[in-house]
């Protein structure tokens, strides 16, 4: 039935009144500026900050991903719609602004685990601190203005209503007429159904619209993902390669469904085929040692062990002059009686000390995100400790911090050490940074030594090098010329104060005559973290930001083995890594590790390594292959001899074994499964 011509001409000035009241609205200005806003604090994230590929398909995502986040508020009532948006913004905006301070010190986003673990921040807030730049007010200013605004309009509502009420008793007001009291009264109940049903379809209409909008964009970079690169978001490799494909709020999404899945309903059950495929990859690697092993397996068997991880000394340290002064003048004398090995790398990710320590105690790679010893402390572990203790060893791990920091006290259990000094266990008599000086918590350090039954394994943590590298003026012993007061020089300066401590360390071992009854070894838990954008640190390490291999080949740290009397000392140049410390000593020590599930090698073999990476770059000694998303299309490959780039399928190979290797270690420790590779390779 055709509707009368008026009522259509009727529904013309209605259409009209609707458009034009969305157009005049301020809560529509204050909807889309607060949508601009939120995008551009994601934008200016996502390429000033992080730096990646300008594509639309992510730009869109992330311009859906507002949309999506603030469409169901249109199911609000209006009045309520601006207080949820505002605290959407603030959700956003701090979710970003902690994204860009992680992204300066990481050169990664932060995830769900890091987040859990930020607790932490408040025994290092100088660290964080410095990397705040004046421009990320840019992040609040608006929240800052919108709360000012608000302050206003509220203060403006109650004088409103204070001087309606002053006039209405003054009898200045219009009174209302008895006829406008007195309306007829109509039966209401129906109209006022109907209108609230047509409410709630324009507003589920608007919610709908928005959402569909925003999740498009989205949804086809997830169908390209999967065409391209399909385990991307369920086997996640690279946090970066999420972000430039769905954009930030779709990773954060996509984080906290492998959260749930990954850390929440832990362990994931493996599959029998796949717990085959690792325990025979093991076992192949197992081969690959015993035609790898050198003359040294024993060489110093019965002996003490002492291991010392240095907070942020980096191998470039080693040898280095400024102004005619040796940064490190002990431990330069102690390498001509020590085996030094200039070419290894650091395989540390978001988990900083803690996945220097894991590495190098269990022979496995850190974890994408977060950190093992938070992520999974329940599970059982075949560490050098809890191998040492099998052997007789007395096995003790000392660190002057809070044991509750990066879950220390209760990972060094599950790892096999059978006591843990820490803070508590020290007189703090001397602080800088983050707590007691390295002099005097190695001078405390010897007599626990000393008391401890031969043999026995000491893991030692130094402190004093850690960032900001704010040292006291009265420890600054070196002239660093126009570095004074840089990051660069502070830093120096703290390692140069680590090493005095070492050197005065060093001596009293020697004697005690400990020195000569134990195998001692030092190296370097992470890089300094120093910002490649300093353009300082650029200039005294001869870099660009740009020179990729330059700046992968500085993230060297030293590793020193001094084996009694001095014996094999020299240079050994081959590639080595974290991965590779436990199975070295073990060697040395006259353990056999082939029934222990350790993924690296003994480096005194004299053959090089596959060092990877948690990012998926690597090198095996020729070659380098760097990429920034995870991905072998993205990444470049490098001669190590010419610095030049190459073809980069000559690498494809050791790119598909390097992935396997990170797989293969994410799905032990998902699954637990060091108890089976154990009745595996025991077998």
């Amino acid at each position: 039935m055709n509707r009368p011509a008026y009522q259509l001409q009727d529904r013309a000035p209605a259409l009209r009144h609707t458009l034009l009241r969305c157009v005049v609205s301020p809560a529509i200005w204050l909807y889309l500026l607060q949508i601009g806003l939120l995008y551009w604090k994601l934008h200016y994230l996502f390429f000033d900050v992080a730096n990646l590929w300008w594509q639309w398909g992510t730009i869109l995502s992330n311009a859906g991903a507002v949309l999506v986040l603030t469409s169901w508020t249109f199911l609000l009532r209006p009045q309520i719609r601006p207080y949820v948006w505002f605290f959407i913004n603030l959700a956003i905006s701090l979710l970003a602004f902690a994204d860009t301070l992680y992204f300066r010190y990481f050169h990664d986003f932060i995830s769900i685990p890091v987040l859990i673990e930020a607790f932490q921040l408040n025994q290092i807030g100088g660290s964080v601190l410095t990397l705040m730049q004046w421009h990320d007010l840019l992040f609040g200013i608006d929240l800052f203005a919108l709360l000012i605004g608000f302050a206003v309009w509220c203060l403006l509502r109650r004088q409103s209503r204070n001087f309606r009420f002053f006039a209405n008793a003054a009898g200045l007001e219009r009174r209302e007429t008895a006829a406008g009291k007195q309306q007829e009264e109509r039966p209401i109940t129906s109209g006022l159904r109907t209108m609230r049903i047509r409410t709630l379809w324009k507003r589920s209409a608007a919610a709908a619209s928005l959402f569909l909008i925003g999740v498009l964009p989205t949804a086809n970079q997830i169908r390209v993902a999967d065409q391209t690169t399909p385990a991307l978001l369920t086997s996640v490799f690279s946090h970066l390669a999420v972000v430039n494909q769905i954009g930030i709020i779709g990773y954060h999404v996509n984080d906290l469904d492998r959260f749930i899945v990954d850390d929440v309903f832990s362990h994931t059950r493996i599959p029998d085929v796949r717990k085959q495929q690792i325990a025979a990859w093991f076992q192949q690697h197992g081969k690959q040692q015993e035609r790898d092993a050198d003359p040294l397996f024993g060489a110093a068997k019965g002996k003490n062990l002492i291991v010392i991880q240095m907070e942020s000394v980096q191998n470039w340290t080693i040898g280095k002059m400024v102004n005619n002064q040796e940064i490190t003048p002990n431990l330069n004398a102690f390498l001509k009686q020590s085996m030094y090995f200039p070419n290894y790398y650091r395989q540390t990710a978001q988990g900083r000390t803690s996945d220097a320590e894991f590495l190098s105690m269990n022979s496995l790679y850190p974890v994408d995100a977060g950190s093992v010893y938070f992520r999974y402390v329940g599970n059982q572990f075949a560490s050098m400790p809890s191998i040492l203790a099998k052997n007789g060893y007395q096995t003790v791990a000392s660190v002057a911090f809070d044991p509750t920091f990066w879950n220390r006290q209760a990972m060094y259990q599950a790892e096999g050490f059978q006591k843990f000094y820490g803070v508590s266990d020290y007189k703090i008599d001397e602080t800088f940074g983050l707590g007691l000086t390295d002099q005097s918590f190695f001078r405390q350090a010897l007599p626990k030594l000393q008391q401890l039954k031969s043999p026995f394994f000491s893991f030692l943590i130094t402190l004093s090098s850690h960032g900001p590298y704010d040292i006291p003026d009265k420890y600054q012993t070196m002239n660093v010329g126009d570095l004074q007061g840089t990051m660069v020089g502070n830093y120096i300066e703290s390692v140069h104060y680590t090493d005095a401590a070492l050197g005065a360390f060093l001596q009293n071992l020697k004697q005690t005559g400990l020195l000569d009854n134990s195998v001692v070894v030092l190296y370097g838990d992470h890089d300094n973290g120093i910002s490649e954008s300093d353009p300082i640190y650029d200039k005294f390490m001869n870099l660009s930001p740009n020179d990729d291999l330059g700046w992968y080949r500085q993230m060297k740290t030293p590793l020193i083995i001094r084996l009694p009397h001095g014996q094999n000392s020299g240079i050994y140049t081959q590639t080595a890594g974290q991965l590779d410390l436990a199975p070295t000593l073990l060697h040395l020590l006259g353990i056999d590790t082939s029934a222990y599930p350790m993924m690296g090698g003994d480096v005194t073999s004299g053959t090089d390594q596959l060092i990877v990476f948690r990012d998926h770059s690597f090198t095996n000694g020729k070659y380098f292959f760097i990429t920034k998303d995870g991905t072998f299309d993205h990444g470049t490959a490098y001669d190590l001899k010419t610095g030049k780039s190459v073809d980069r399928s000559q690498v494809k190979d050791l790119y598909e074994e390097a992935n396997r290797q990170l797989e293969i270690s994410d799905d032990i420790l998902r699954g637990n499964l060091i108890p089976y590779l154990r009745k595996q390779l025991s077998g």
